[in-house]
Parts: C-alpha cells; structure tokens; sequence
C-alpha cells in the first residue's frame, strides 16, 4: 500500500482528533501534490529532507507558526526571503576541499554574503585576528590544523574571540562528533552535504540582522538560472541522483557539471591511494580519503557510492577485529563504483583541453608560505594529495625558486 492509499484509509477512519499527515517523496510533480491533498495529506516534503525544514513542518502542524506550503523547485522560500535581514554580513568559510569550497561560495553567494576562505585551520586563526567576521564555518577533517585544534586556539585568544560564532561543518552526523565541536566551542553543527535551507538557517541564527546599504536589494531576489547546453548528457550517466545533485548547487546545472567533472579528476586515483594507505598502515589519511570521498559523492547524489564510503570509514574508524577481515567485501564494491562513474563522466562531459601558455604570476608571499607549509606537511604524512597541491601552485612555484623547481 503506498502513501495515498494509506492517507485515504486514514481519514476514512475518522480519527477524533484527526491525525496530521505528511508525505515524504523523492517526486515533485504537480499532479503527485494534488493527490496528496485530495488525500487529506497536509504537507509533501520532497526528499532529502533537512532537519530545519522537519521541525519547522512538526511545529506548524501541531499548532506554532504558520508556514508557507510545499514550493516547486526554483522558487523563493520564506526563509530565503528572510535572508535579507543579514546581506552583507561577512563569512569566513574554512575548508580544504576545492570542490566543497565552490559549492559552500555558490551558497553563499546566492544569499548575498561577503566571503573569504581559508583553506585549513592554521590559516583560519590567523585571519579572524586580521578581519571582523559575522560567523565561521569550519570544517572539521582539515590539514596542518583542522576544526577543533581551530577553534580551541580562537577561544584561547579571549576577549571578541571568545564570542565569535563558529559553526562545524562536518560529513559525520554521529552525536559524539557533535559532543566534540560543543566541547571545542563551536555554537553549532552543520551537517555535509549541505542543505540550502539547513545552512540558510543557521546563518539566520547566528548573525545579528543588519542590511548592508551597499547592496541593492533587487539582487537579493533568487535569480533563474540558465538550463546547460549539455546537461542532457547528465541523464546518460548510472548512479547519480540528479535531483539530489542539483538541489545541493540550487538547480545551477552550469555548477552541477563543473562539480561532476572535478570530482572525476580529483578522485580518478583514490583507490590506488586508498589501497597505498592501508597498506603502510597510515590509518589517519585512508579515513581522511574516504571521509573526502564521502561528502563529494553527497554532494553530487552519487547515494550508493557514499553508502561505500561512509561503512568504509566507520570501520577504519572503529575497528576491533583485523582490518582486513572487514574491509575485503567493500573495497571492491567501492573501487567498482568510482571508476564507473569516472568513467562515465569523463565519456559524456570532459572535453579535451586545449594546451594554454601559463600566465604571469607574481609572488604573494603569504600564500607561497602556506603553500610550502601544507606541501611538506602532506609529504610528511605521505600523503598523495601533495602532487594536487604541487600541481595547482605550479606557476607560483616556479616563479619563487626558479632553477630548484624541477629537480624538486
């Protein structure tokens, strides 16, 4: 018996008091809303459904405020709108994934905030002593300094730091992993991948209102954003949840494909690291692999892929038996699913790119220092990710050291 059928025998009852009813569905289609009315069926949330937009639906039905019903993708929400109240407000986001970083900044942009961004906790410390911030969001899973180690040394700095918001940001929902970011200091916890309305919310707590004058108030208003050329070739790729995708990057398919494409190039040879990792018994960084991987294939709706790294994870992070004797089943499976949608996805959307001369760089010293910190920390750790770090700072370090470049 599916959900309509159900409601419809409910109210058939004629419960004194009627219970409220609503219906989850991964569907938005108009006519599935109608029947769910003609049901009696009070609210519809489409799935994934975040936990703001749950309680808010409990406390309208069982008698608090008032709320706006269901809304089709693209339209504006009650909280969107709300939004307003906090334009200008500054963030620094602190996060070391380029490809959460990017949809964290669409995020924000979208609710028309002024964002900076540190790419670790070190970097983080150092530029709330320098700017006035509004609120942080910080990830926990970082190098060089992650979340916690952050956000103990902010609160130590005392006096305005003491009272600095500071919001996780984390892929692990458990309630000891709460327990941890309260512990440190943090105000709140925001759970990967983020929701739009979840992150809006917290944003909504957090900062004081004011509105910027310096921000006309006609782009506040959410925008409609152009449909793709190619995004029809999205639907030819197996195992991705594309509305699940598309509601992370707030339907913005131009965004949806950059995600898919970097995830393709950034991940392509996680198995091999993951395997290189366990292998040398370097517990630390193969849990820190699959956490990565994890919150990118939530972001992109990749469901089945993030259940593999997810059980991974939890394992390597809480095993009492040889590691091997667990692991063996789900390596596989994972390995499987990641090269077939690399592979997928480098099939339908990768172009070949066209060899561009580098630009002229100039030396930012205080970026070359972190660059320099993060790479031999990653080396350090044996970490592969230091060719990426390498790779992506190429132009800046020839620049510095010239000759010594190559050879290194």
């Amino acid at each position: 018996m599916n959900g309509i059928a159900a409601a419809r025998q409910i109210k058939a009852l004629d419960l004194t008091p009627p219970p409220s009813l609503v219906m989850f569905s991964g569907f938005s289609q108009d006519e599935l809303i109608a029947d769910a009315e003609d049901a009696g069926i009070s609210e519809v949330l489409i799935k994934p459904i975040s936990s703001s937009l749950l309680f808010n639906t409990v406390i309208h039905l069982l008698g608090g405020q008032n709320r706006q019903k269901y809304l089709p993708a693209g339209s504006a929400t009650s909280t969107f709108e709300s939004l307003k109240t906090i334009r200008g407000a500054k963030v620094l986001l602190v996060e070391d994934n380029l490809l959460n970083q990017e949809v964290a900044i669409e995020l924000l942009k979208e609710a028309m905030l002024s964002i900076d961004v540190a790419e670790n906790g070190e970097v983080a410390v150092q530029m709330v002593q320098k700017h006035s911030y509004d609120i942080v969001l910080m990830d926990m899973q970082m190098p060089v300094m992650d979340g916690i180690a952050a956000t103990l040394t902010i609160r130590e700095l005392g006096g305005e730091f003491a009272e600095l918001h500071i919001v996780a940001m984390t892929a692990n929902a458990m309630l000891s992993d709460r327990e941890a970011c309260l512990a440190a200091g943090m105000n709140d916890h925001l759970s990967k991948p983020i929701e739009p309305e979840e992150l809006w919310n917290k944003l909504l707590r957090w900062i004081k209102p004011h509105i910027s004058t310096d921000i006309p108030s006609t782009m506040v208003e959410p925008q409609q954003h152009e449909p793709a050329a190619n995004f029809s070739k999205v639907h030819a790729i197996e195992g991705l949840n594309i509305n699940v995708g598309l509601k992370h990057c707030l339907g913005k398919q131009t965004l949806y494909l950059s995600l898919l494409c970097k995830f393709a190039e950034t991940q392509k040879q996680l198995p091999q690291q993951l395997n290189h990792a366990l292998a040398t018994d370097q517990m630390k960084l193969a849990e820190r692999l699959v956490h990565t991987l994890k919150g990118l294939a939530g972001n992109l709706g990749a469901e089945e892929l993030q259940k593999n790294a997810a059980a991974i994870e939890t394992i390597i992070h809480t095993h009492q038996v040889p590691l091997s004797v667990q692991l063996h089943p789900l390596l596989e499976p994972l390995t499987t699913h990641l090269q077939n949608l690399v592979s997928q996805i480098e099939q339908n959307l990768q172009q070949p790119k066209p060899i561009q001369p580098e630009p002229p760089v100039q030396v930012d010293w205080v970026i070359l220092k972190n660059v320099i910190s993060q790479t031999v920390w990653l080396l350090e750790e044996n970490n592969p990710e230091a060719i990426d770090k390498v790779e992506a700072n190429k132009a800046l370090l020839k620049i510095a050291f010239e000759e010594q470049f190559q050879p290194f």
